[in-house]
């Protein structure tokens, strides 16, 4: 409940970021900063709750990404899943 529109630039250099939580914000797929794809230990993803309304291309970087909140809105989109092939596996939560 930060309401925050934009992530700072230096989301990327957080080397042992594991699990991030950004739910109840203004976030959308344009808020992102380029280096967030860069966090390359990141295993869960919380995103409910924002202005997403497709997740950024570059999500598939996140190689160790386990658990995405939110995802089943998105998976109605095959482009969406191609992206996630590299995801482990996903929770789906509504």
């Amino acid at each position: 409940m930060n309401r925050l529109n934009t992530l700072p630039r230096g989301f990327g250099s957080l080397p042992a970021l594991e699990v991030l939580d950004l739910t109840y914000n203004n976030l959308n797929e344009n808020s992102l900063p380029g280096n967030f794809f860069y966090l390359t230990t990141l295993r869960a993803l919380y995103l409910s709750d924002n202005d997403f309304e497709i997740l950024p291309p570059d999500i598939g970087k996140l190689t160790k990404l386990q658990i995405v909140s939110n995802l089943s809105k998105f998976l109605e989109n095959q482009f969406t899943f191609a992206m996630l092939v590299g995801i482990e596996s996903s929770q789906f939560e509504e």
